[in-house]
């Protein structure tokens, strides 16, 4: 996964935790030197895009070599799992520029070899898990179930089930760009800073009636038609779902300023607008509904997550396997491994690009603390120092990045952390440097041009 000191700091903490304290051995698959590698007996240094082989090669499973892992400590780390103790499986997105498909790759052969291993996903942002337990994703329902499994369950709650799968964020961007979707409405979202290329946002934000309910100004606020102020963390109770799946309760700390309220009460109001009583008037009633038509939740008690004895929360889903089938309830979505991700071989005239988050990464809340502000990092491409001479690049020289998606300029910083073949972009969202990534490649290669307009 990430570099969890950067990405996922509670998470880093708790890992060094249990190194130092309780003694488990950690074995680190990193595409770049970080914080983990000081607390792991291996770390293996997994070049972008070869994830899915070199976990089979550790794991003895599959007949493709390890690439370019050094085969010494791939032996080293093989050994370390040969042991009858438990495997735990940290798994998240390495690099933004890097596809679903090696990761899928890992956990295929992860589970082939080792059926007993268990996963955490090292999901970034806050109660990311949480919002897909409810079914914000595309072709999902609250519960985990697929819109197929679970249209006929869900039928007996609301008043209708989507007949579709619907789309995913870029292509209700796309849609609204081509006139398809007339309306968008931005709860916390800015996709003209976020989404990555061959997505048009400003293009669709312009043609499209746009609702921004937010905390702070984005690029996307500033060009929206209505702009409704939401409460933030701290001013509207609630609940929050980790990457455990822990539930735990947001209380009310701080009173919402001037005419701010808070968004669930805005979606309910807009609804009753448009001619549908959601009957949701409270928190308790939120709550209420959950329990009462996610069979995730049932039993959580989500009304008493503050009581005394109840602060560590509750993890969901309630019901194991077992019982979630005895109670026949439709099937939860399930991983189904698909062919091996084709990976390009490393070429001669481009980089493999890693890109990264940082703590401080520019963000929309951090840039308007003036206190915060200032520990921002600034976008720059770093190499090993090796490469620099073959490129014709020198240090501190500005670059053009350039790939089939896009193009980004930044300074160019020497390295020796970094491998070779690789370039290590951080500043990401400040730099623009989603516009390079194309996310169904399993990897992102970019070609290195000068500015004053000389082919590396």
């Amino acid at each position: 996964g990430p570099d969890p000191r950067e990405e996922l700091p509670v998470l880093y903490l708790r890992l060094r935790q249990a190194v130092t304290t309780d003694r488990v051995t950690l074995i680190n698959a990193a595409a770049v030197p970080g914080s983990l590698d000081g607390l792991a007996r291996v770390s293996l240094g997994v070049p972008m895009g070869e994830l899915g082989r070199a976990v089979a090669a550790l794991l003895g499973v599959g007949s493709e070599p390890s690439g370019s892992v050094n085969p010494q400590l791939l032996s080293e780390a093989a050994k370390l799992i040969e042991g009858e103790g438990p495997l735990r499986v940290v798994l998240g997105r390495r690099s933004l520029s890097e596809g679903y498909g090696p990761v899928a790759d890992a956990v295929a052969a992860i589970r082939e070899a080792r059926p007993d291993a268990t996963f955490l996903t090292a999901l970034r942002r806050s109660n990311v898990r949480g919002a897909l337990e409810l079914g914000m994703a595309p072709g999902l329902l609250p519960g985990r179930m697929t819109l197929d499994a679970g249209r006929d369950y869900f039928s007996g709650y609301w008043h209708t089930v989507p007949a579709t799968a619907g789309l995913d964020a870029a292509g209700i961007v796309e849609a609204a760009a081509d006139g398809r979707i007339s309306t968008l409405i931005l709860l916390g979202a800015d996709p003209i800073s976020d989404l990555v290329a061959d997505v048009d946002a400003v293009a669709a934000l312009e043609r499209a009636t746009v609702i921004s309910l937010a905390t702070h100004h984005s690029d996307s606020t500033l060009v929206s038609d209505v702009v409704l102020p939401v409460s933030a963390h701290g001013e509207v109770g609630g609940t929050t779902v980790n990457m455990e799946g822990r539930v735990t309760a947001l209380g009310r700390r701080v009173t919402t300023p001037g005419s701010t309220r808070a968004d669930w009460v805005i979606a309910a109001e807009l609804s009753e607008r448009l001619g549908t009583d959601l009957g949701l008037t409270s928190i308790e009633a939120i709550d209420s509904e959950i329990e009462h038509a996610v069979p995730t939740f049932a039993g959580a008690d989500l009304g008493k997550l503050e009581d005394p004895g109840r602060q560590d929360g509750v993890v969901v889903p309630i019901l194991d396997d077992v019982a979630w089938t005895e109670a026949g309830l439709p099937d939860r979505l399930s991983f189904e491994p698909g062919d091996p991700t084709q990976v390009p071989a490393i070429s001669s005239y481009s980089l493999r690009l890693v890109l990264v988050r940082r703590l401080y990464d520019s963000g929309t809340m951090l840039d308007s603390m003036p206190s915060s502000r200032p520990l921002t990092v600034a976008p720059e491409a770093r190499l090993n120092p090796a490469d620099f001479s073959p490129l014709g690049v020198d240090e501190g020289a500005n670059l053009t990045l350039r790939t089939p998606s896009g193009a980004i300029t930044v300074p160019a910083r020497s390295d020796e952390a970094v491998a070779r073949g690789n370039l290590e972009l951080s500043g990401a969202a400040q730099a623009g440097a989603l516009a390079l990534c194309d996310p169904d490649a399993p990897l992102t290669e970019v070609r290195i041009e000068t500015v004053d307009g000389g082919l590396s």
